[in-house]
């Protein structure tokens, strides 16, 4: 039985960009290279690192949702509020490089996500146009688990159908290669990842990224070698909570766990959650 398109009204967002944030699109250096930045609000407080995007190499989806990253940003920046965030994934038909294709923004991406987990992954692309022959569209994984974190931290928080923990946190990744997944990573893909998550360390270290107050890096064993670079303390510093470390230091908080696409159980969620409440709270 074919499922019924709804296509969800436009939401629209009133914003401020704190001024570390400005700077670091306005810095040369990022504006040469324009480095995948992240998704979400940029003044929220909480930031999660995640291992990397999930997209294919050379794909359409890695330009549109890494590659042009940066450049989405200098652009939200420099249009007038409010900003208006309209779906991208409930087109039916559409040509990928279309106006769903162009809906995409990084200040709620793929806005109307279901908050589920499917048990099929929709298909984006039949004979070059894009499409979503299963619906409904579902959050997958990680940010059915990001969104959860969220509902736990922030319980008196409306509820929606859909993804939105964007408008209480911002997202980024360790390394900027992307990977549809792990398995069966082959040396040389795992030396680029190295390598990525080396160079991306002096944009981690940049004010922006060090001013929030909680840091969450959900990449499990790719922080091992990247705190005393961007921090200058050792990880082992951390206090283990069984399925996750934290640090409190210098007015922050500091979260190492795994990445969320597997091992995160509830209970550990609402613990984690526990932890950044009290630390909010304070």
């Amino acid at each position: 039985m074919k499922h019924q398109q709804i296509i969800p009204q436009p939401i629209t967002l009133n914003l401020t960009y704190p001024q570390s944030f400005i700077d670091l699109l306005n810095t040369e250096l990022y504006k040469e290279k324009t480095p995948f930045i992240g998704y979400g609000n940029p003044s929220a407080k909480i930031l999660i690192v995640g291992k990397e995007v999930t997209w294919g190499k050379g794909t359409p989806e890695e330009k549109r949702y890494c590659l042009d990253n940066f450049n989405d940003w200098i652009k939200n920046i420099q249009t007038k509020n409010p900003i208006t965030i309209k779906s991208e994934v409930l087109y039916p038909e559409d040509d990928i490089h279309s106006e769903a294709f162009e809906n995409f923004n990084p200040l709620f991406p793929h806005y109307f996500r279901y908050n589920k987990v499917g048990n099929t992954k929709p298909i984006t692309e039949i004979n070059g146009r894009f499409t979503h022959q299963n619906l409904p569209y579902s959050a997958g994984p990680t940010w059915y688990k990001y969104q959860k974190l969220i509902n736990y931290i922030y319980p008196n928080r409306q509820q929606n159908e859909y993804v939105d923990f964007f408008n209480e946190a911002f997202i980024t990744e360790l390394s900027e290669k992307t990977r549809p997944n792990n398995n069966n990573v082959t040396d040389t893909e795992a030396k680029d990842t190295c390598d990525s998550i080396v160079k991306r360390c002096p944009l981690l270290k940049e004010p922006y990224f060090q001013s929030f107050p909680i840091v969450i890096y959900a990449c499990n064993n790719y922080t091992d070698k990247i705190f005393p670079f961007i921090y200058g303390f050792e990880k082992s510093d951390f206090i283990d909570k069984g399925w996750f470390s934290i640090l409190e230091r210098d007015g922050k908080l500091y979260v190492c766990t795994w990445q969320f696409s597997a091992r995160i159980s509830d209970k550990m969620l609402e613990e984690l959650a526990n932890v950044i409440k009290s630390y909010l709270n304070k």
